[in-house]
């Protein structure tokens, strides 16, 4: 068994003369190069799969005197979770699943057979890597606040009016803004007329 840590991509570049771009699976990778891996065996069979650990936290604070020690000893079991999905390439033989199920301590409801790559979601990070501008959304720009012609400034606008802020489509500067001022002139602005900061955030969505 060869653990892939998290941390490394699951596409490989693959180096081209011609300019072309060009991508391995890691697995596929891994699968090629067994033999240097387990030298003095011969590798019958392998294939690619995924292991998913029970993450939840179980707090019984009433039982625990400190609750930052609580949670802290938690998120380090997290690492050791029991194993409750496996995912596995839908080519692997019986020799492969049946080893795992048993090593696991999993029932046939818990294993899942992919016609294709484990784990689809690693391939975001194929737009990434890709230099292809052209095959790109545009970077978003959000909206900046504009007050004129009425008023000059963000605090002469607050004290005529409430402020919408509808983020990420407007900008977070006013809010920075509003940070970076001097106590008095907040408190000056507040006496004014009370500052109401309503702001709304939607759930992004990626196009489908």
């Amino acid at each position: 068994m060869v653990t892939v840590p998290r941390k490394l991509p699951r596409l490989v570049r693959v180096p081209d003369k011609n300019g072309s771009i060009d991508y391995i699976f890691l697995h596929d990778l891994i699968e090629t190069h067994t033999r240097n891996l387990y030298k003095g065996y011969k590798v019958l069979s392998s294939a690619a799969f995924r292991a998913t650990r029970n993450s939840n936290l179980y707090l019984h604070e009433e039982e625990s005197r400190n609750l930052l020690d609580l949670v802290d000893s938690q998120l380090h079991s997290r690492r050791k979770g029991d194993i409750v999905r496996l995912e596995i390439e839908a080519s692997a033989p019986a020799e492969i699943i049946d080893p795992l199920t048993h090593q696991f301590g999993l029932r046939p409801w818990q294993i899942f057979k992919t016609d294709g790559p484990v784990n689809l979601s690693r391939l975001f990070s194929l737009a990434e890597q890709t230099a292809r501008p052209d095959l790109k959304f545009a970077p978003f720009t959000s909206r900046s606040l504009s007050f004129a012609p009425k008023v000059s400034n963000l605090l002469e606008g607050i004290r005529k009016q409430d402020i919408l802020l509808h983020h990420p489509y407007d900008s977070y500067e006013p809010l920075f803004l509003l940070s970076r001022l001097p106590d008095e002139i907040r408190r000056c602005c507040q006496s004014s007329r009370p500052f109401t900061g309503r702001t709304k955030t939607l759930p992004s969505c990626a196009p489908s």
